[in-house]
């Protein structure tokens, strides 16, 4: 607290040199947050309370200092909130919420749906408005633009109307997001529709290998339901050599293959696969199966080579 600005108070101070209450008491609370990093008490994080309670009481100085006001940086004639102890303490409430951003209201700042981007495009405005809002009341008023209660109606309006048109802007913003977010679903349900009444079987996989959807003309080859393979291992599918190749997909190559393959009574029919990566963006997430039978177009092929063998030994 004495490193920048040496404290110059009275020498009849019962402790000189020592941090204000105030001061002591938000570093206090940051320390206490980080004993309770790993604390959880059911949904709720006690170190976040403990941040955001040190945080407004460096906010506070902070707009004491900006603003001359002096009921928010003093506490008694030898206590006040040093300027260098209010920005360390901004400094130290923003590290320690963003040195856990995957909880509490960090992640909700940082989510990708409506609760993330509402909370990213108000709290700037609900910090700062207020604020500043009440830095250029009070500068009319010492400039004598208007009298004191003037100067508290003009305040009440600017932030109703500010507030009105970012909550205007946000709405906005939510209808495109949710005109998005059906456009989406609406493709997901064609996509799926058309899964779904495609006549061969579809699989998709896992990196690690787990089946994780199953249409249903993969039910009516293999006679198993979604509901008895999907998180299953691929093994049940085909034969250990299928496994194999199907890691050439994983590694970013689109395989076809043919060979036996199971049902779940435990005939053997003749399938042809391709197997290709799924990706999103650059980075491989699984893989997609087709599945066909070909047990007839096998057992043409084999009728014609016999024809054809035939046919080449009769002429001799």
């Amino acid at each position: 607290d004495q490193l920048l600005f040496h404290d110059r108070g009275a020498p009849n101070a019962p402790y000189p040199g020592r941090p204000a209450a105030n001061t002591a008491l938000g570093f206090a609370l940051d320390g206490g947050a980080l004993l309770l990093w790993e604390v959880r008490v059911g949904k709720w994080w006690p170190s976040n309370t403990l941040v955001w309670a040190s945080a407004a009481l460096g906010s506070m100085a902070l707009i004491g200092y900006a603003n001359g006001a002096g009921p928010l940086i003093v506490l008694s004639a030898h206590q006040h909130f040093a300027l260098n102890s209010a920005a360390l303490l901004a400094v130290l409430w923003l590290g320690l919420l963003l040195g856990r951003s995957d909880r509490g209201e960090m992640a909700l700042l940082a989510s990708d749906g409506h609760g993330g981007l509402v909370g990213r495009r108000l709290l700037a405005v609900g910090i700062a408005l207020p604020v500043e809002l009440a830095m250029l009341t009070l500068a009319g008023q010492r400039l004598g633009l208007f009298a004191t209660a003037a100067g508290g109606w003009l305040f009440a309006g600017a932030v109703t109307v500010i507030v009105a048109a970012v909550a205007w802007l946000v709405a906005a913003g939510s209808k495109r997001a949710d005109r998005e977010r059906r456009r989406g679903e609406d493709a997901s349900a064609r996509l799926a529709a058309i899964v779904e009444s495609c006549q061969d079987a579809i699989i998709t996989l896992s990196p690690e290998g787990v089946i994780e959807t199953w249409n249903a003309a993969a039910e009516h080859l293999y006679s198993y339901t979604a509901e008895e393979v999907v998180g299953q291992p691929r093994g049940m599918l085909w034969p250990a050599e299928w496994n194999a190749r199907r890691l050439d997909a994983l590694a970013g190559d689109t395989i076809r293959f043919e060979g036996p393959a199971m049902r779940r009574d435990g005939s053997i029919f003749d399938a042809g696969a391709t197997v290709s990566p799924v990706r999103n963006g650059d980075v491989i997430v699984g893989a997609s199966c087709i599945v066909r039978d070909i047990t007839e177009r096998k057992r043409t092929e084999c009728e014609l080579q016999r024809l054809a063998h035939a046919a080449e030994h009769g002429s001799d």
